[in-house]
């Protein structure tokens, strides 16, 4: 019976085996990448696609939405690879983390060690990549990495929300056609790029924050997501003495704009050897709280790239050029396949019994809501709520000020 589970095992597995770059891919990209870029910005306000060539977002369409769709924003870091965040297509629970995906179903049968592929046609058929509202730069790409989805965890209610990983891999099936508009940055390898004070430009697609209101009365107003838009932020010192490694924390240096609905998953860049250069994927902010809008208490929370630096070579073949040939020697991209699997009409489900049953009838928008509710305070992000502690907050906001 064993052997059984493990011949099923590997075929699960090569189904979903990463189209890595090839060592001379790797090679041209970091000869290439960030490079001949304007350097021009505009804090807080729109600025034009060739200035940021690498931020693209991500439209993700589903028949249970009343609005056209859900969005985060992205970075692109090579021909076939984005870089967002795992919250833009995964559900979260207080207690466990990331329990299942936001249309359809996280297998932990298929759990690759502590990492997810998405695979579902019905997810990557819907999710669309596009430079603007109107332009679609890709499609239906071949798998969505969530890194460390699998990952169980005994959370902490006073700071779940920083103890996850919030990471996510986007692999495209058709390459990206690079041009004036569309480059690629390149991939963080350290951690002091984001040291104390760094000053980094964030580039995204989300709402235009409204500093003002007491409300996010425009919180399902998409009108004003999908147009590019850019903030500097300063980093707050480093969270690892807290035990949170993974995450860093900035804020706007004037405290008068910050990162709100759609901008998840967008990245934080910064000139390194006059490449442009992604840091931090952004995962959080405090957009949601009316009073942490602006002020010495506004703040965002970034996924440090360098963190996972060694995870994104494992999966994805981009690497430092010393660092290929350990985990990818030999390696020969092997043909696409000629047709894809059609896009499903629903998501995937489970029946009583746990088994995933496709084509039940579409979910509910009730039974998308997180199975919990708010401890102490609500972080929104692309339209889901998810628990924030107030406590979360205060440890943020003090590092920020200590500095």
């Amino acid at each position: 019976m064993h052997w059984i589970f493990v011949l099923v095992t590997f075929l699960a597995f090569s189904t979903i085996k990463c189209d890595l770059l090839t060592k001379a891919e790797n090679e041209n990209r970091l000869s290439t990448c960030g490079k001949n870029v304007k350097s021009k910005v505009y804090n807080g306000r729109e600025v034009n696609r060739t200035v940021s060539p690498w931020a693209v977002f991500l439209k993700m369409n589903t028949d249970n939405e009343t609005l056209s769709s859900t969005m985060c924003s992205g970075t692109v870091i090579s021909p076939r690879h984005i870089l967002t965040s795992t919250h833009c297509f995964a559900k979260f629970d207080v207690q466990i983390g990331w329990s299942d995906l936001k249309n359809g179903v996280l297998d932990r049968e298929k759990c690759d060690n502590d990492h997810y592929h998405i695979t579902d046609p019905y997810i990557l058929g819907n999710t669309k990549i596009m430079a603007a509202k109107l332009e679609q730069l890709n499609e239906y790409p071949e798998k969505i990495t969530l890194v460390n989805g699998c990952m169980l965890k005994k959370l902490k209610r006073h700071k779940a929300m920083m103890q996850i990983d919030d990471l996510a891999i986007v692999h495209l099936f058709k390459e990206l056609s690079f041009s004036a508009s569309v480059q690629q940055a390149c991939v963080s390898n350290t951690q002091k790029d984001h040291s104390h004070m760094k000053i980094l430009d964030y580039y995204g697609f989300g709402l235009k924050p409204n500093t003002t209101d007491t409300m996010l009365d425009d919180w399902h107003d998409h009108t004003s997501t999908g147009v590019l838009r850019h903030e500097s932020i300063k980093c707050g010192v480093s969270m690892k003495n807290g035990g949170i490694p993974h995450f860093f924390s900035a804020a706007e240096p004037n405290h008068t704009t910050i990162a709100c609905q759609g901008d998840s998953g967008g990245g934080a860049v910064a000139k390194i050897n006059q490449r442009t250069t992604v840091v931090g994927v952004l995962s959080q902010s405090s957009c949601a709280l009316p009073r942490k809008r602006i002020g010495q208490t506004a703040v965002e929370i970034y996924a440090s790239v360098a963190f996972y630096s060694t995870l994104v070579c494992q999966y994805a073949g981009i690497c430092e050029a010393a660092e290929y040939d350990k985990y990818h020697k030999g390696y020969v991209r092997e043909p696409q396949p000629a047709n894809r699997q059609p896009v499903p009409s629903e998501p995937t489900m489970r029946d009583s019994k746990g088994f995933i049953i496709p084509g039940r009838p579409a979910i509910r928008k009730d039974e998308l809501m997180d199975s919990y509710n708010a401890i102490d305070g609500e972080l929104v992000i692309n339209g889901a709520m998810h628990v924030f502690s107030a406590l979360v907050f205060q440890f943020v906001i003090y590092l920020l000020v200590l500095g």
